[in-house]
């Protein structure tokens, strides 16, 4: 895994097929200069095959091929996103203020195949549209902080 893919947060499907994580701000753990995506998994299993110590016992060699799946830099992290797969594996739910208030989003695992160009707009063109103000970590005006619920 590289350091732009790194995530606070992981989640897995129950096959242990797929895996997904929530990316971070350049101010969090991993220092990543491009981490702030929701990121999908594919993992490779290294096993070497015949004779080899892969039994469920053993620790087993593999790897992530990762696929960013929805870009997250209008996103104020100091709110966790806290991706989880549905149970189908169709969909990697989220939460997200990149709009200014929190909603809960849904974003496609399977990629769609030729979507029409005027089906096709990007996460940070949405967030302008939806939330006309500068995201906070850019250098534009602070959101204040959230009211607490009653």
């Amino acid at each position: 895994m590289q350091r732009d893919e790194w995530s606070i947060h992981f989640n897995l499907t129950r096959d242990l097929d797929l895996f997904t994580g929530d990316g971070g701000d350049p101010g969090q753990v991993a220092r990543a200069k491009d981490g702030e995506w929701i990121e999908l998994f594919h993992p490779q299993d290294l096993s070497t095959g015949q004779g080899a110590l892969n039994g469920p016992d053993f620790w087993q060699p593999g790897v992530f091929h990762s696929e960013h799946l929805v870009n997250m830099s209008h996103h104020y992290y100091r709110e966790e996103p806290n991706v989880r797969f549905t149970p189908d594996k169709k969909l990697v739910l989220f939460t997200s203020n990149m709009f200014g208030p929190s909603y809960v989003f849904g974003a496609e695992v399977e990629k769609a195949v030729n979507p029409p160009a005027a089906d096709v707009m990007s996460t940070p063109d949405l967030a302008r549209k939806f939330n006309p103000t500068d995201p906070p970590n850019s250098k534009g005006p602070v959101r204040p902080a959230p009211v607490p619920a009653k």
